[in-house]
């Protein structure tokens, strides 16, 4: 195998905040910004707002009060910050706006909390409606954050899972989390067996990549081979691998797709994937879907 070219991760990437003054879009901003941000990344904090609703939230919800929270908590980062708005008008819809603006400025990861203004959900599996809508519609990579911490609470680090089949899209979301990957963070790459790929040639394109994007020395990065298991699907082999691993050394993020077997409502036309929703129902990793 051709050994791939040294290079230093220098990619910059935009990460784009919603912010509906929640306890966690807060928390989720906290995490980017003094979390996973790198000196060259970017934030912007965008919150779509009703006018005629402004009266009946509370204080904390209220557009301006969330601007001038976003704005003096991200201050230091001068003009990597930015703050964007919009006025909902005639039918416009928060979640479908937010889509919109992360496609208008070109940001290459969405990120919110995992519950709205409403708060959490009787069944903690159980994610905000309008999370739901923006994890299966979005065309941008979107974060959920559901265990919300700084990196200062991982001072060795943060350790970033990705599940790969071999795909054009898996490897796509190795690449998309080389470009996450801080200096001291490690990364996990699951390849589950299954009949129809090639593990050998699997794990040659992982290690190609990871060297590519300067990821592949040993304290950085660590492939993970799960074993098919009669009669199991992949998605129970791999939530089950992560549940157990996690009690081991915790897994922070997780980069999985959003295509596959739907979750709730089989006559729309975008579904999470069946390891997506594994992972999501059943863990509280934070994860990043890949359309």
């Amino acid at each position: 195998m051709q050994k791939a070219p040294d290079c230093e991760v220098t990619h910059k990437l935009k990460y784009m905040l919603c912010n509906d003054g929640s306890k966690a879009s807060v928390d989720a901003l906290q995490t980017i910004y003094h979390g996973l941000m790198r000196p060259q990344d970017e934030l912007f904090v965008a919150c779509a707002w009703n006018v005629q609703k402004e009266e009946y939230v509370p204080y904390n919800c209220k557009k301006e009060y969330i601007k001038k929270m976003a704005t003096s908590s991200c201050a230091a980062l001068g003009d990597r910050f930015h703050w964007v708005e919009h006025e909902l008008v005639d039918g416009q819809v928060a979640k479908e706006v937010l889509v919109q603006q992360a496609e208008e400025h070109s940001v290459d990861i969405m990120v919110t909390g995992f519950h709205g203004r409403k708060g959490p959900k009787d069944d903690p599996t159980v994610m905000g409606s309008a999370v739901q809508f923006m994890s299966i519609n979005c065309p941008k990579p979107i974060m959920v954050i559901k265990d919300p911490h700084k990196r200062a609470e991982r001072p060795n680090g943060y350790s970033l899972a990705v599940c790969v089949d071999g795909s054009d899209h898996s490897i796509r979301a190795l690449n998309l989390l080389c470009d996450i990957c801080g200096e001291h963070d490690k990364i996990v790459v699951i390849v589950c067996e299954q009949s129809n790929i090639d593990i050998k040639k699997v794990t040659d394109s992982i290690e190609y990549h990871l060297e590519e994007k300067n990821c592949h020395h040993k304290a950085k990065s660590e492939i993970k081979i799960l074993p098919a298991e009669t009669g199991r699907k992949t998605c129970d082999i791999v939530r089950e691998y992560l549940l157990s691993h996690v009690a081991e050394e915790y897994i922070d993020f997780i980069l999985v797709g959003n295509k596959g077997a739907d979750f709730s409502d089989k006559t729309t036309k975008h579904y999470l994937g069946s390891v997506a929703n594994a992972i999501l129902r059943n863990t509280k990793i934070n994860v990043l879907f890949l359309p």
